[in-house]
């Protein structure tokens, strides 16, 4: 079932990468960058930088906003024919068509308030371009990174933007980066410790899809989403951040909630 909500240049809108389509996908398979864009890729590499303590890492970013400017450009993906086949069949409603995502910098308020280590799996559901994945990736000490999105051509873009970070930066075979062409509600993203989703245009069944998979996991430490959960969930409500920045707007009004499956975990004061 995919949403049939009006929405504007918001990456949770344009993805749809938590919304379950009619069409099935293919058995998965992992590649390490294949010629083509596969349905599936998985990068093995920590960045040296990432034997760093968190704080340290985080002071020094392997990949910094100039870097990532530099990968995506001003984070844009064009609309392809794929995208628009699939909004007009949701309904005969107007709907504005364009992409946008969280900033950087605004990922890295996040980010700094969780309690990360090497032993963490972060998973981006709808990871559109795959900048939030790379950003991570590249300056947090987790394990490993995943990202998720349903578009195909988001998930080409993304392998090629990852490809373009390997010809620049030295990488060991330590830590992973996994891009998947998929649907959230269908891949297997249990091992998560962190769940990111930019969520704001999921429908009321994506909402339930995603709080249902992430309260069946124990191991969850953090879910960040740009939409609040029911007031039913099973999750504990950590806080929201508030006033933080994207790329289709120039105020700094959007807010990020942040829950939690496992005691004793809390957010890092700001």
């Amino acid at each position: 079932m995919v949403a049939r909500r009006r929405c504007n240049v918001v990456r949770g809108c344009i993805t749809l990468a938590a919304l379950p389509l009619v069409s099935e996908f293919l058995p998965s398979r992992v590649f390490a960058l294949p010629a083509q864009p596969s349905r599936r890729l998985l990068l093995s590499a920590p960045l040296a930088s990432l034997a760093l303590a968190p704080s340290e890492a985080r002071a020094a970013p392997l990949c910094d906003e100039a870097c990532l400017v530099s990968i995506f450009g001003n984070f844009a993906s064009p609309n392809s024919q794929e995208e628009r086949d699939i909004f007009f069949s949701l309904s005969e409603e107007s709907i504005t068509f364009g992409y946008g995502t969280i900033t950087p910098k605004s990922v890295d308020r996040i980010l700094s308030r969780l309690q990360l280590d090497s032993s963490d799996v972060f998973t981006d559901l709808g990871s559109g371009i795959g900048n939030v994945a790379l950003q991570v990736y590249a300056n947090y000490p987790v394990k490993r990174v995943r990202g998720i999105e349903l578009a195909k051509q988001r998930h080409a873009d993304a392998v090629e933007h990852v490809r373009d970070f390997k010809t620049k930066y030295k990488v060991d075979k330590a830590k992973e980066l996994l891009l998947v062409n998929g649907d959230v509600c269908k891949e297997d993203f249990s091992d998560s410790t962190v769940v990111f989703s930019s969520s704001t245009c999921f429908d009321a069944k994506a909402m339930d899809c995603l709080t249902l998979r992430c309260e069946a996991n124990p191991n969850l430490k953090y879910l960040i989403t740009s939409q609040e959960l029911a007031p039913s969930t099973k999750l504990r409500p950590l806080g929201v951040i508030e006033n933080l920045d994207t790329s289709w707007t120039t105020k700094s009004d959007i807010s990020y909630w942040i829950y939690s499956n496992r005691l004793g975990v809390d957010l890092r004061t700001a």
